[in-house]
C-alpha cells in the first residue's frame, strides 16, 4: 500500500511566492516593450538539472522551446505592445535560425511589434533580425552580411604532381562526388547544382 504524503511546506512557500509574484506582476497595467537578450546559443528543448547541478552549474540554458512559450505568453498578454530583441552573435545552425524567426513571425501575427537591436549583424543575426519589425544598429556598428557562399577544392592538379591518378565512372554529369579529385575546376553541372543549393 502507497502512503500519499501531505505536501510539503517548502511546496507551499514556493505556490505562495509565485502568486506574490503574479500579482506584482499585474499592477503594472501600461507595460510598453519588454527587452529580451538573446544568448549566443539556444538549444532546440528545455534541459532539466538537478539542484546540485544548478548549484555547480547554474541554470540551464533558455531554450527554442521555452522561447516561443514565453513569446506566446507575451502575445495572449493584452498589455505589452511588443518585444525588443537584444541579439548578439547567434553560433545556432540554420534549422534553428529559421525556427527562431518562425517564433518571432508568429508573434507579429498576433499583432505585438518585435524590435531587433544589435552591435553588429552577421548573416546569422541579420536573418533572424529580417523577421522583426524594426532592425536597429548602435552608432559606429557594423553590418556584415555578405550573403550566402560555398567553396569547393579541386585536387587534380596537386594530385599530378604526385604521379596520382583517379579512375572515375560518372554515372551521369551531376554525380560529381569525385570531381574534386578528377577535375581542375568546377563543372557547368557542378555550378547549377551549387547555385541551386544556395537559391
Amino acid at each position: 500500500m502507497k502512503r500519499i504524503r501531505p505536501p510539503s511546506l517548502l511546496l507551499h512557500l514556493s505556490n505562495g511566492i509565485t502568486a506574490l509574484r503574479n500579482r506584482l506582476r499585474r499592477r503594472h497595467k501600461h507595460l510598453d516593450y519588454i527587452l529580451l537578450n538573446l544568448p549566443s546559443t539556444l538549444p532546440s528543448l528545455p534541459e532539466h538539472r538537478s539542484w546540485l547541478r544548478q548549484r555547480l552549474q547554474g541554470s540551464a540554458p533558455l531554450s527554442l522551446t521555452q522561447l516561443d512559450r514565453i513569446f506566446r505568453q507575451i502575445g495572449d498578454d493584452p498589455r505589452p505592445r511588443g518585444v525588443i530583441l537584444h541579439v548578439g552573435a547567434l553560433a545556432m545552425s540554420l534549422a534553428d535560425l529559421q525556427t527562431l524567426r518562425a517564433s518571432i513571425q508568429r508573434l507579429r501575427a498576433k499583432g505585438k511589434r518585435v524590435i531587433a537591436s544589435a552591435p553588429m549583424y552577421t548573416i546569422g543575426p541579420y536573418y533572424v533580425a529580417s523577421g522583426c519589425d524594426a532592425i536597429l544598429l548602435q552608432p559606429g556598428g557594423e553590418l556584415m552580411t555578405v550573403g550566402l557562399r560555398d567553396e569547393t577544392v579541386f585536387l587534380k592538379d596537386a594530385l599530378d604532381t604526385l604521379g596520382i591518378t583517379l579512375d572515375v565512372v560518372a554515372i551521369s554529369p551531376y554525380k560529381g562526388a569525385f570531381d574534386r579529385f578528377t577535375r581542375g575546376d568546377i563543372s557547368p553541372e557542378g555550378r547549377a547544382q551549387l547555385e541551386w543549393l544556395l537559391d
